[in-house]
């Protein structure tokens, strides 16, 4: 059987979306203040507070919703993510460091999500198993 393409999954794709938008919108969220300029969006408190669990959320959702296994699925919201972080950036910024980034940040993220993709999975087996009881 041929391999799927990575972004036939809509799930993989759409927390591509939402990897994209929480840091799009962490990273813009200073302009909204009066503040000049774009942030990376992790120097921001609500990043922290609001917009990494909002991915973990979604994750572990896509998780319980979708038949995509828990890997593509964090994959997809990591790679979402990692674009925002080189697509929305102030001017001048040197991408010197996305190396150690991906490293020491995206890895454990990965991880972090992955586990989340799991734990939705198991809800789905969870909510499967007492229908059927």
């Amino acid at each position: 059987m041929p391999a799927k393409p990575f972004f036939a999954s809509s799930a993989a794709a759409l927390l591509a979306v939402v990897g994209f938008a929480v840091w799009a919108v962490f990273s813009t969220l200073p302009l909204l203040t009066g503040a000049p300029g774009i942030r990376e969006a992790w120097y921001t408190n609500p990043y922290w507070s609001l917009g990494l669990p909002v991915l973990m959320l979604s994750v572990a959702a896509a998780g319980a919703l979708s038949a995509e296994s828990p890997w593509r699925l964090a994959t997809g919201a990591v790679a979402g993510h990692f674009l925002g972080v080189l697509l929305i950036a102030k001017s001048g910024t040197s991408f010197a460091l996305l190396p150690l980034t991906l490293v020491f940040v995206g890895l454990p993220l990965f991880g972090v999500l992955a586990g989340f993709g799991w734990a939705g999975r198991g809800v789905r087996h969870l909510i499967r198993a007492a229908d059927a009881a």
